[in-house]
C-alpha cells in the first residue's frame, strides 16, 4: 500500500525531525498526536502536518499547488530549554528536508526518496502562556507553525 501526498509530507516532516533531534539532543520525544504529548516524559515536540491549502496551478488547468502547514508543538520542562528548543528547530526548519514517498508491505514500512519540503513562510513562532497554575506539560509551552510546499526531484 502507497501512502497518499499529504501523509508522506507529515510522515517525511516526522521522520526528519525524529532523526535530527535524536542526533543533536537527549531524552527528547517527538510524537504526532497531540493527545500523546502529554503520556511521554518531558520533552516532547509534537508535530502535524493541518490545513492543506489548495489552488490551481493556472487558470483552466487541474494542476494542484499545495502548500501545507506543519505546526511543531513544543512541550519543555524549564523557560530556558524552551528557547534553545524552539531555536533549534527554526534553524532545522528553514533547511527544508527530504521527501519521502512510504509504501507499507507485511508490516514493513519502506521510505524513497522523492524530492524535498521547502519552507515558505513561518506563520507562528510564540510562547504558549497559559499562566502560572497549569498542568507541568503547558508550563513551558512553544509553538512553531510553517508552511511548506513539496517539490518533487
Amino acid at each position: 500500500m502507497s501512502y497518499r501526498e499529504r501523509r508522506n509530507v507529515e510522515m517525511s516532516t516526522i521522520e526528519h525531525f525524529t532523526d535530527n533531534i535524536d542526533s543533536n539532543w537527549n531524552n527528547i520525544t517527538v510524537v504526532k498526536a497531540f493527545q500523546d504529548a502529554y503520556k511521554a516524559p518531558l520533552p516532547v515536540i509534537c508535530i502535524s502536518l493541518e490545513s492543506p491549502d489548495n489552488r490551481n496551478l493556472q487558470i483552466g488547468d487541474n494542476t494542484l499547488l499545495t502548500d501545507y502547514t506543519i505546526v511543531f508543538d513544543i512541550f519543555c520542562k524549564s523557560n530556558g530549554q524552551r528557547l534553545d528548543l524552539s531555536q533549534y528547530l527554526i534553524d532545522t526548519i528553514k533547511d527544508g528536508w527530504v521527501y519521502n514517498t512510504y509504501t507499507q508491505s507485511g508490516g514493513v514500512l519502506t521510505p524513497t526518496p522523492a524530492g524535498r519540503i521547502n519552507k515558505r513562510a513561518f506563520i507562528e513562532d510564540n510562547r504558549v502562556d497559559f499562566g502560572e497554575d497549569v498542568d507541568e506539560y503547558d508550563k513551558y509551552r512553544w509553538r512553531i507553525s510553517v508552511k511548506v510546499r513539496m517539490e518533487l526531484s
